[in-house]
């Protein structure tokens, strides 16, 4: 009974995992905010004990908060994001020297002033959809509560059964 209540409670903290995973990544597709998909494609969790741990890539924070200044931003990184944007530079030749030319004075801006100030990009804050307080994280708790509520009853039952 205990081992069947403690597997209950896992499937539904793994449920919510899941389900908190696939929102993240819907998030992300439908902001726009994703280009190439590896960021997406590093959203994955796990489970200790009935602890849930995001595991990502920091260009997931990126997205989420945006850059603020003094921060390095790695150029090949701008150059895969201007590939998977189809961005093309606007002052320079559309050629391999022209793209790292463009991707080189990006991240010189961003590093001088940041996504926020620069751009204008406060971020996607897609964060704020998991965790305490969101439709998912209530309904796991309702779910636990329920299953709660069922174990005891048994307990209590097997326990009048035997009196």
């Amino acid at each position: 009974m205990i081992i069947d209540f403690k597997n209950k409670i896992r499937s539904i903290v793994d449920s919510y995992a899941k389900a908190t995973v696939k929102e993240l990544k819907a998030q992300l597709r439908k902001d726009g905010t994703m280009a190439s998909g590896k960021t997406s494609n590093s959203i994955t969790y796990t489970l200790n004990n009935l602890n849930v741990q995001l595991n990502y890539e920091d260009s997931l924070d990126i997205v989420s908060k945006g850059i603020g200044s003094g921060k390095n931003v790695n150029v090949n990184n701008i150059l895969s994001w201007m590939k998977s944007k189809n961005i093309t530079p606007r002052d320079r030749p559309n050629n391999v020297q022209g793209r790292l030319s463009t991707a080189f004075a990006i991240s010189s801006s961003i590093r001088k002033s940041g996504t926020i100030k620069r751009f204008a990009y406060k971020g996607s804050n897609i964060m704020k959809g998991s965790g305490e307080g969101t439709p998912l994280f209530k309904k796991m708790q309702s779910q636990i509560k329920e299953a709660s509520i069922l174990y005891i009853d048994n307990l209590i039952n097997e326990t009048l059964k035997k009196i």
